[in-house]
């Protein structure tokens, strides 16, 4: 690929071979097309690598990195990041799928905000099963966010009391750059949001805009994670405290951290007993935790309210959605389509 593209899709993709195909079209088909996609492969043991390269092939704007070993989720994508050579950095799982418009829809709010060194979007959650019957979960919001369709721009106390600044954004290079935000590669639970944290963060008027729309679908499915998701957002969220020097962040962490601490406690013990834990991350034995059972219900219970609305202003959303993605799950995949075949700007 000659020039400098506009976006730059990073992804880490490990043993994904059976999902990556869709996910790579999904990419594709957007509307706005100048963009690059680098997947790093993170030591597969099965085709990742091979599908990467067969859409690689017929598409100058994909690049695959493959690593020889495993070396985790956060380093693949670091080093995707120090790959890219886009203005903006936009970060994708391996195995979600988004609407076609949402690159182009998060470069016009980009327009809208042009202080914004962040633009996300609604994500909603989907599941497929074996006998491609697909299901829309519920939609990932907060206050300020609840309804769809206007752009604006996000107040940051409330999304980081009602979703710890959670996000599927476009950051800007510059940005991520100017103030060494990486993801932190010791971690494997709870290195997203220290991600996220940082960017919005990072300065005492940092603006992220919201394109308004749901355009991310986000794969829900059996996994496993680290079993010490209390003990990690406890460490990480301190570490977002002395990476931004931030007294807003720190503020906002001693308040609300007992609720979400207590929250992640029960998150915890549930995956444990469903035999879904993964290893404890080494280097937290020292960290305290200080949760607070009544805080995180109340965490909970504003949260489930705000879902609860956002769900009965969902309804002709949720039909587009569930629409688009029985579309790109149902159709067959062809072989992987050249650059020039895909939507242009």
């Amino acid at each position: 690929m000659n020039g400098t593209p506009t976006i730059s899709v990073t992804m880490a993709a490990r043993n994904a071979e059976e999902l990556l195909p869709r996910t790579l079209r999904s990419i594709q088909e957007q509307t706005f097309a100048d963009f690059e996609l680098i997947v790093v492969d993170d030591g597969s043991t099965d085709a990742t690598g091979e599908v990467v390269a067969a859409f690689a092939r017929e598409d100058p704007r994909i690049t695959l990195v493959t690593l020889p070993e495993n070396l985790g989720r956060s380093r693949a994508r670091n080093m995707a990041i120090d790959t890219a050579r886009g203005e903006w950095i936009c970060p994708t799982d391996a195995d979600d799928l988004w609407a076609s418009t949402r690159l182009a829809s998060m470069l016009a709010a980009a327009e809208q905000f042009p202080g914004a060194v962040a633009v996300t979007d609604h994500l909603i959650g989907f599941t497929a099963d074996a006998g491609g019957e697909v299901a829309v979960g519920a939609r990932q919001t907060f206050r300020g966010a609840v309804g769809v369709g206007t752009p604006f721009v996000v107040d940051r106390r409330r999304w980081f009391a009602d979703r710890e600044c959670h996000m599927t954004p476009i950051v800007r290079r510059s940005h991520i750059d100017a103030h060494s935000i990486r993801y932190v590669e010791e971690a494997s639970a709870g290195e997203d949001l220290n991600f996220y944290v940082r960017i919005a963060f990072a300065e005492p008027t940092t603006v992220v805009a919201h394109t308004g729309e749901i355009s991310y679908y986000y794969r829900q499915g059996e996994s496993t994670r680290a079993a010490n998701m209390a003990e990690s957002r406890a460490k990480l969220m301190q570490l977002a405290v002395e990476s931004t020097q931030s007294v807003e962040l720190e503020e906002l962490v001693g308040r609300e951290n007992p609720g979400w601490i207590a929250i992640y406690q029960r998150a915890d013990r549930i995956w444990a007993d469903a035999g879904r834990a993964a290893d404890r991350d080494e280097g937290l034995d020292g960290v305290s935790l200080s949760g607070n059972r009544l805080a995180g219900l109340r965490t909970l219970l504003r949260n489930r309210i705000v879902s609860m609305v956002a769900h009965q202003l969902d309804r002709q959303e949720r039909a587009r959605v569930l629409a688009d993605l029985q579309r790109q799950l149902q159709s067959p995949i062809a072989e992987p389509m050249s650059g020039a075949e895909s939507s242009t700007a």
